[in-house]
């Protein structure tokens, strides 16, 4: 939670005749509310000014609206920490680890992550609201290009809307709210409530596409599936859909272990089905060890290395790594069975336009920080 040691600062700050700094993820209201309280002196921020090293200057100047928000995702620390357990293993190691921050792609190589202004201002179409287009966008307009982006729906955010639902990623909701500003500030301009076709986009003349349609969920063939129970997990944590007492979640990669911790709060019984050895493969050490941790506390049930084997009348019945068949009963089945990339238009515009450019998990699903770095290099080159 923000300023989770505040509480422990304050208590060390009644006691003791020195400067007490507070630390331990702490926004720049925090920060102020903390020192103009007494509840601390001094206020350090560490993985903040990864994702924002000039948030000090901005928020002295007040344009707390242009500060890039940490998301405490621990994407800058996952390098580090396999660079200490290698250490523990070879005391003599040298490994420092990659530094990495989901919303900053030039974290630690910032020589390498500059722009400048383009030679010859271009027409850029950008198809996604997602965060590959945003900052894509948000780049190319920097530049000097003439920038449309085109959002199927009414809002910008893409996937970073549903991302933003589990327990502990509100940040994300501000990234949404950052992105957004930007845009408009620099004068992108936004034809949301749009569905992207080759004639409004050709209308447009652009000298540039950039496609970041974002995926489709996978729907898996699983015999017994009863189709009326089915719902996808971004349906279920926008709330556009409702689900019974007992919930089988089918995929368990990050996306469906955090829904699982999403309804486990509204007192839902939850098991997630994986038919991989393990879950959440993709992610992070810390956050795995801190999503399973909580899975286990919430008594949501786990069961990798399944296989699908046949049919009854309550449901799917699989059999599990230790070899049991069990029937897989459930009020509601949520699919997270990953997603594939949205490339509906790509061949058609290649055919059309000479400058295509294919990012984010229209490309390949995977991570913000993918979908952002991505962004930022197409907005750059183009």
């Amino acid at each position: 939670m923000p300023g989770l040691h505040l509480a422990g600062a304050y208590e060390v700050k009644k006691n003791v005749n020195v400067p007490v700094i507070g630390v331990g993820r702490i926004y720049p209201e925090l920060g102020e509310w903390a020192i103009r309280e007494g509840v601390a002196d001094i206020i350090a921020m560490g993985r903040a000014l990864i994702a924002d090293p000039y948030l000090p200057n901005k928020a002295a100047d007040g344009r707390l609206e242009d500060i890039v928000p940490c998301l405490s995702c621990w994407e800058c620390l996952d390098g580090g920490i396999q660079a200490i357990v290698q250490t523990v293993i070879d005391p003599n190691s040298t490994s420092k680890g990659d530094l990495g921050c989901a919303v900053n792609p030039g974290a630690g190589n910032e020589a390498d992550y500059r722009f400048s202004p383009a030679s010859t201002p271009k027409r850029v179409v950008v198809v996604g609201g997602g965060p590959a287009g945003m900052e894509a966008a948000r780049v190319s307009r920097l530049r000097g290009h003439d920038v449309t982006l085109i959002e199927k729906e009414a809002q910008l955010g893409g996937q970073l809307i549903p991302g933003s639902a589990p327990p502990h990623k509100e940040a994300i909701s501000l990234l949404v709210e950052y992105f957004t500003t930007q845009l408009n500030k620099v004068g992108v301009k936004l034809e949301l409530g749009k569905e992207a076709t080759l004639d409004n986009i050709s209308s447009a003349q652009p000298d540039a596409v950039v496609w970041a349609g974002g995926t489709t969920p996978v729907v898996p063939d699983i015999p017994g599936l009863d189709s009326s129970k089915v719902v996808f997990a971004a349906d279920v944590l926008t709330g556009m859909v409702l689900v019974g007492d007992c919930v089988v979640i089918i995929g368990g990669d990050g996306t469906g272990c955090e829904t699982a911790g999403f309804l486990a709060d509204q007192g839902k019984k939850v098991t997630v089905v994986d038919i991989l050895p393990q879950m959440m493969s993709k992610e992070g050490t810390i956050i795995q060890m801190r999503l399973f941790d909580e899975l286990a506390r919430k008594k949501v049930e786990l069961l990798t290395g399944i296989n699908y084997v046949g049919s009854s009348p309550e449901g799917p019945v699989i059999r599990t790594a230790d070899g049991e068949s069990r029937t897989l009963k459930a009020d509601t089945y949520v699919l997270a069975a990953g997603a594939r990339s949205n490339t509906e238009l790509v061949t058609s515009l290649n055919a059309k336009f000479k400058g295509v450019y294919v990012i984010g998990d229209a490309l390949e699903p995977r991570r913000i920080h993918d979908a952002i770095s991505e962004g930022f290099e197409t907005g750059r080159s183009i």
